[in-house]
């Protein structure tokens, strides 16, 4: 039958498995049509139109189909070349060719389908009112139909309409990436994501309290000097000198610029971490004069927990947001929060491969850029496993030839050093993680390296400092020195603790006791330098602390074996006075909750009890378990030093510790640490509230009673 006879008669109700009208086949209820009505019951009710079912269309012919079919090829072929031509011009234009050309062959396949619905609804096509141009959408039409983005009230025949559902546009929207000069993937359909287009809104809500570009600028201008301490920044690829060797002013623009955006993404979000690293680096009296609401410690948490989310959102495998990660670890070193640090650089690592950082190293100017990232990232990554006793990630790729740039003030002779002792950071590593079947042999060779690597330092370093050195190289230099010192103690500390029972270890505990006298000796020079109180870092401070504790153990378990009186130690009783001093200023100056306890714990170990009624313990991270007890009367003042990886000493025999005693068990690898007992403060919690079911610790071994004096 023709069209024309389609048009002039009625449809005809059809047998089509049933009687019943389109409305109720669809509902799936029955349709009861009364006698001489042309309405059903159902329909009725509902005030729909009642519809009788449509006969399937008719087959075309062969030569009908063919005709077709080469219509629609020569309309997608026209598609695809005004796309390859506005791709030279502009990738926006060519995004829109696509999209023209694909309504226009959209328009045309689903025409018949839409004259027959406009056929029922008693409609004239476009076309034959004048209202439209067959084939090319008008400004309103393509602006309605980006409206419409497939809500839940919108037909199938809507949708299809929308350029931005046309399989060709995703086809090569997905497979061709089209960027624009800013490097963001051109893709118009941004906005039918309702779900993530919601979140984004969240966000910009829940954005943190931003000081004023006046202020922003002032606290930049406030920590200049202390900038060139954190992790390195590029404004992008093409960058060649890093924010550090920038003109400040540029730095305060693209800060300022960055924090301005109306929704924060992963530039936005490393400007804004810079910003935390300058809050949490000013002095309090400069908070306290130019905002004095504001809470210096619940504000950095709130920018930290902001950029988390909104990289989450947004996706961190960018270089805006593998700097901002990086910049995140320091954040969280100096908040004392090193796990979290750890967890944040290996996210950093991994947006780092993706990118390719890791690739051999050609020697162009990006590559460098990328290398210089990556050698931060492993190094950080790398420092913190050995510390908190955690796999590394870098153990067999890490350092290949080029991977370690030249930064900082000290340019080359840094990168020398520091190539030598990363790969004894990754031998301690891998003898921590296989601690079972781990030799002293292991040790020992670890401790040649070492040997060979300080002759690396120039003789320099050990004298005064330079007097025209800036507070920079002072920093990296006694920065580089401290890690190399504690790395002959974290390497010995493990046989130090077994040479009690097992005096083949002695050389061990020899060893751990000179890196730690150097690491105090290290973390006083820094801390005297004028300038350098100043500097927060809790793990640093942490670092000259485990020192402390390392010397009381050593000369415990010495006394012990031997039996030689403590004046033999008079020279570690002087440095462990220096040390808290120094850390009793930092406690005062800086508010620093580490050092605050760090010096409650020596002064403890040095009085044996503050005078409180009752036991004290004290949990110490990724140390151990210590509890002091209360002197009884008429009794000695005495130390009872614990290990709980280690069996009883025969030939002191066990005796149950006396009333008075001071009794320490820690673990003698890194690795068998309980870290469950450790809160999310981390560093800042209070060691002092210790419970009973937290960490399986055993107080097992008595080594020796005696006065500290």
């Amino acid at each position: 039958m023709s069209e024309s006879v389609d048009q002039q008669e009625p449809p005809r109700r059809m047998r089509l498995g049933t009687k019943s009208c389109a409305e109720c086949r669809r509902r799936k209820i029955r349709c009861i049509v009364p006698e001489g009505a042309q309405t059903c019951q159902s329909c009725t009710l509902h005030d729909v139109a009642c519809r009788p079912q449509q006969p399937r269309p008719r087959d075309r012919t062969q030569a009908d189909q063919t005709a077709a079919l080469r219509k629609r090829v020569a309309e997608l072929e026209s598609v695809i070349g005004r796309f390859l031509d506005k791709v030279g011009e502009d990738p926006s234009l060519a995004v829109r060719a696509l999209q023209a050309g694909s309504l226009e062959a959209g328009k045309a396949a689903c025409l018949p389908r839409k004259q027959a619905a406009r056929r029922q609804d008693g409609e004239q096509p476009a076309s034959e009112n004048g209202s439209a141009s067959p084939g090319l959408p008008t400004p309103s039409a393509s602006e309605g139909s980006h409206r419409r983005r497939r809500s839940p009230g919108n037909s199938e025949d809507e949708a299809s309409e929308n350029p931005a559902y046309a399989p060709l546009v995703q086809l090569f929207r997905d497979a061709l990436l089209i960027r624009d000069n800013a490097g963001s993937v051109l893709d118009d359909d941004e906005e039918d994501q309702p779900a993530v287009h919601h979140l984004q809104d969240e966000l910009s809500q829940l954005r943190p309290d931003i000081p004023d570009e006046h202020i922003v600028r002032l606290m930049m201008r406030e920590t200049t000097v202390y900038c060139s301490m954190w992790s390195t920044c590029y404004n992008d690829y093409e960058s060649r000198v890093p924010w550090q060797g920038s003109p400040p002013s540029e730095v305060e623009d693209y800060v300022v610029a960055a924090l301005a955006r109306p929704r924060f993404d992963s530039t936005s979000c490393k400007a804004l971490t810079w910003l935390a690293l300058c809050v949490q680096q000013l002095p309090t009296e400069w908070l306290r004069r130019h905002m004095p609401s504001v809470q210096r410690q619940p504000l950095l948490d709130s920018y930290t927990k902001y950029t988390h989310a909104v990289l989450s959102l947004h996706g961190e495998d960018t270089l805006d947001g593998i700097q901002c990660l990086l910049l995140q670890f320091k954040l969280l070193i100096n908040m004392g929060r090193p796990r979290r640090a750890w967890s944040c650089v290996r996210r950093a690592m991994t947006s780092a491969t993706i990118l390719g950082f890791d690739r051999p190293n050609d020697g162009s100017d990006g590559m460098k850029l990328k290398k210089s990232l990556w050698s931060q990232a492993c190094q950080f990554e790398l420092n913190l496993s050995m510390t908190l006793g955690y796999p590394s990630a870098t153990l067999s790729t890490y350092p290949k030839p080029g991977d370690i740039q030249p930064l900082g003030p000290l340019g080359g002779l840094a990168q020398t050093i520091l190539q030598h002792m990363v790969r004894i950071v990754g031998a301690i590593v891998k003898r921590d993680q296989n601690c079972d079947t781990a030799t002293y042999e292991t040790t020992l060779q670890i401790d040649r390296e070492l040997e060979e690597t300080r002759a690396l330092f120039p003789q320099a370093w050990w004298g005064e400092h330079s007097p025209g050195a800036s507070l920079s190289q002072i920093y990296q230099q006694e920065i580089s020195k401290l890690l190399f010192f504690s790395l002959f103690k974290i390497a010995h500390t493990p046989y130090m603790l077994k040479s009690v029972a097992d005096p083949r270890y002695e050389y061990s505990r020899i060893r751990a006791m000179e890196g730690s006298r150097e690491v105090i000796r290290t973390y006083l020079r820094l801390r005297n330098y004028p300038g350098a109180e100043l500097i927060i870092c809790d793990l640093m401070d942490f670092q000259g602390f485990s020192a402390g504790l390392t010397l009381v153990v050593g000369a415990l378990s010495r006394h012990c074996a031997t039996g030689e009186p403590f004046e033999a130690f008079s020279e570690d009783w002087s440095l462990m006075e220096g040390l808290i001093m120094s850390l009793r200023r930092t406690a005062d100056l800086l508010d620093c909750r580490v050092a605050e306890q760090s010096v409650k714990v020596l002064e403890l170990l040095s009085s044996g009890h503050d005078g409180r009624d009752g036991d004290i313990e004290a949990l110490v991270p990724y140390f151990g378990r210590m509890r002091i007890r209360k002197p009884g009367p008429k009794s000695v003042q005495s130390v009872s030093a614990m290990s709980s990886s280690t069996q009883p000493n025969v030939l002191l025999g066990y005796h149950p510790p006396p009333p008075s005693a001071i009794e320490m068990s820690a673990s003698e690898w890194p690795t068998m640490l309980p870290m469950e007992i450790i809160d999310e403060d981390e560093l800042r919690g209070d060691w002092f509230a210790v419970s009973q079911d937290g960490g399986q610790y055993s107080w097992h071994q008595t080594l020796s009673t005696f006065a500290i004096l």
